[in-house]
């Protein structure tokens, strides 16, 4: 819950998520990671951090439900929660992405987050990985591209490097060229009352015959005509994904850039042999440099 607005309940000098006027909350990836740990062995979270994280299960929600749902939470472009990781198999290779109204894929390699040591080098604490959701309701043919990404991070446990079901994500919109501007946003919503008069047009006749459930999608359950033009105001399709790897770099860089910064400039990459991913082909891992 958050903190009371600026003067409420005696909480003057203070923003609404209870921290002093002048600070914000913008963690780094080790900071992330160290909130993780305190909530993976169950000890308490500081009222402020209350107030930015939420426990869900991420699979049952579109993007832009999770975006109406918390958008009051948002800070610096970003919102975010704890969820667990779901596997199909006990091998827990691959975790479920399917989602509501689409699937969360993989955008870019996987990378290491190594905390520096004073003596030099480093260790690893944890894994960032970079998706991109890609929408496909009942009745769609291929799946389309949204700007909508998110960050996991998980972390890594022991000697064996295992890696904790429990997650950490920040969910934000991919900028296309430069930050959103009060012109785009008026421009989202055009679009969104556009996208509801013609979904009222078709409703009637999507009613009477409403095409079989798509492979994948949980339940087949539909989203409501207002989730979709909610969809239309906060997100902006690209089309179905591409394959080429000049395609999957300019994803990459759109979506582990930061909403607010021009890019991660203080990694560096090095191979990782992690017990998790070293499978992957082209997985990387990043060297933070503080």
């Amino acid at each position: 819950m958050a903190a009371p607005e600026d003067g409420e309940d005696g909480n003057f000098g203070k923003n609404k998520r209870g921290l002093p006027i002048g600070f914000y909350f913008a963690p780094t990836d080790q900071d992330l990671l160290a909130i993780l740990e305190a909530k993976r062995l169950g000890r308490p979270l500081s009222r402020a951090h209350d107030a930015f994280f939420h426990d869900i299960r991420i699979l049952d929600f579109h993007p832009a439900e999770l975006y109406e749902k918390y958008a009051n939470d948002e800070e610096k472009g970003y919102i975010y929660f704890f969820s667990k990781r779901e596997f199909p198999t006990s091998s827990k290779k691959r975790p479920l992405r399917v989602a509501e109204g689409g699937a969360w894929n993989s955008s870019g390699a996987v990378y290491k987050v190594v905390k520096s040591s004073k003596s030099g080098g480093g260790y690893d604490v944890g894994h960032k990985k970079t998706l991109v959701f890609h929408q496909r309701f009942l009745g769609d043919k291929e799946a389309v591209k949204t700007n909508w990404a998110i960050q996991e991070f998980t972390r890594i446990i022991g000697p064996q490097n295992e890696v904790p079901d429990l997650a950490v994500y920040r969910l934000y919109k991919m900028r296309k060229e430069g930050r959103e501007t009060p012109a785009d946003l008026a421009a989202d919503e055009a679009a969104a009352a556009a996208a509801m008069n013609n979904r009222g047009q078709q409703a009637s006749a999507a009613a009477m015959a409403l095409p079989p459930p798509a492979t994948g999608l949980p339940g087949g359950r539909m989203m409501s005509m207002a989730d979709k033009a909610n969809m239309a105001s906060t997100s902006k399709a690209y089309g179905p994904s591409k394959s080429s790897s000049s395609q999957l770099q300019q994803d990459a860089a759109a979506a582990a850039a930061p909403p607010n910064a021009a890019g991660a400039s203080n990694w560096a990459p090095r191979p990782c042999n992690c017990q998790e991913c070293a499978p992957a082909a082209g997985h990387v891992q990043l060297l933070t440099l503080f």
